[in-house]
């Protein structure tokens, strides 16, 4: 039962150092919305799966339940349903490491003082040897939280200018939920764009082709502020695709983006239609700032 247990506690911890990596996958959705698709599956649906399966007679025992235990339950469960909320938030503003090292540490070092700071046995941790472990576990705890944040902090002072720019935008959403269709078959640079736009407060819609973002346009009936495009795309050219989709809504703002020796040939195109440009490789102060501008 010894090894049992070791291994049980195994997958839950790479389950909960891992379950976070596909939401970096998910293209289109705002934080919020694939937030909730994993609430609703991890936290709602998987629970009866898995009480049902090991629980004999779940449903009688929760009928025989007392109502105050019931009231007890949920309040908890909706106490750390929020707990789960900012916890989110924390993954997406400070990032995976950072943001697991500073709640998780806390969650342990609170977690395990307060219950027997409630119960009035909190002096009984300093007078064994068991308490005496479990409080150095928490100077553990807290001493990594110290460490991540002095080694924040450094290379915060070794950024150069430019990048601390890029963080401030960052950590100021300037966006106000303006609707982006970012159109981009780059894969690296279409993720680049979409996670800035998206931290940023914009609502971003990606597409990898044009094909593919004709019918997010059409999906969406042309409610976007701007389009930001490739110039070049594996199936028609960004210029001809903007000018379509102007030729649908003359008010959206446009944006087209290449590197030199993509859109050296094509610059008198882009000069004569008047469209803003924006050359790869560009960071994303740089984007941020056009797109502001643009999309205001």
């Amino acid at each position: 039962m010894i090894a049992l247990g070791i291994f049980l506690h195994s997958v839950g911890g790479f389950a909960a150092g891992s379950f976070y990596i596909p939401f970096k996958k998910v293209r289109n959705w705002a934080w919020e919305s694939y937030w909730l698709v994993n609430g609703i599956l991890s936290w709602i649906i998987m629970p009866w799966i898995i009480a049902l399966l090991t629980v004999p007679g779940l449903i009688s025992i929760l009928r025989e339940a007392s109502k105050s235990s019931i009231f007890w339950s949920y309040l908890f469960g909706l106490l750390w349903g929020i707990g789960g909320l900012t916890f989110g938030l924390s993954m997406r503003y400070l990032g995976m490491s950072l943001g697991y090292a500073i709640a998780l540490g806390f969650c342990a070092a609170f977690g395990t003082i307060i219950p027997p700071i409630y119960f009035g046995t909190f002096g009984d941790l300093i007078t064994c040897a068991s308490g005496l472990t479990a409080l150095g576990g928490v100077l553990v705890c807290l001493a990594g939280i110290a460490i991540c944040g002095w080694a924040g902090m450094s290379k915060e002072k070794e950024l150069p200018d430019e990048k601390k720019k890029e963080t401030i935008s960052m950590e100021k959403p300037s966006g106000e939920g303006k609707r982006i269709l970012v159109v981009e078959d780059e894969e690296r640079v279409l993720e680049f764009t979409i996670n800035g736009l998206d931290r940023s407060g914009y609502v971003v819609f990606a597409a990898a082709n044009a094909e593919e973002a004709k019918k997010i346009f059409k999906k969406e009936k042309g409610n976007f502020h701007l389009v930001l495009s490739d110039v070049v795309l594996p199936d028609e050219s960004g210029i001809e695709l903007v000018e379509e989709f102007i030729s649908q809504k003359p008010d959206i703002a446009v944006l087209l983006s290449s590197g030199y020796t993509d859109h050296k040939s094509r610059w008198p195109v882009i000069q004569k239609r008047g469209f803003h440009f924006l050359e790869k490789p560009y960071t994303l102060n740089d984007l941020l700032c056009v797109v502001q501008d643009l999309a205001a």
